[in-house]
């Protein structure tokens, strides 16, 4: 029988995140005179009011509230960088690391949104697994009725290892083949 246990190769396969890279780490401090509410500001370009932090994870409602439902043929570079931003915001804190809180996101996040030219050379993957692997620890606890993370990547990992809980594939190119075009083959994710 093969391997057991969830690997970061997995992850790379079945998401296509990155396991190499700098590591996702931050000590949560911002600079002098900077607040959470100022970084999101700098960022997103907008005021956000302190009502749309959930204790001290702030709504994932906010950043759909800035952004249309669909951007304009016309749109300019900062339309593009700004929805390009909001969409990974929803992905990091309603994919990759949900929460017990639901439809929120730990602002530590935003720091690596940033610089938009960095983001992919962080270890999404690696840093996906670890949160995941955490938290069923802390979900062992009589207090706690479930296990958060990247529930995707654990079903995904499951229908590799179990093949008769697995949807059929069927054998349907993407919607856009190009996309794929002289990269590597997509993620199992993407099937």
């Amino acid at each position: 029988m093969g391997e057991v246990a969830l690997t970061p190769q997995d992850v790379d396969i079945l998401l296509g995140l990155p396991i190499d890279g700098h590591a996702l780490i931050s000590d949560c401090t911002l600079g002098p005179g900077m607040s959470w509410i100022g970084l999101v500001a700098s960022i997103f370009g907008h005021a956000l009011a302190p009502t749309r932090f959930n204790g001290y994870r702030l709504q994932l409602r906010f950043f759909s509230s800035i952004t249309p439902g669909r951007l304009s043929d016309v749109a300019s570079a900062e339309e593009v960088l700004l929805h390009t931003r909001c969409y990974l915001v929803h992905i990091i804190g309603g994919v990759l690391f949900t929460d017990h809180f639901g439809g929120s996101i730990h602002p530590m996040y935003l720091l690596f949104l940033r610089d938009l030219d960095m983001y992919g050379d962080y270890a999404w993957g690696a840093a996906v697994l670890a949160f995941l692997y955490r938290e069923p620890c802390k979900g062992c606890n009589t207090d706690k009725e479930e296990v958060v993370g990247c529930l995707l990547l654990l079903q995904l990992w499951a229908w590799e290892r179990l093949p008769t809980l697995a949807p059929i594939r069927l054998n349907v190119p993407l919607h856009d083949s190009r996309l794929w075009d002289g990269q590597l083959a997509s993620p199992y994710g993407a099937w």
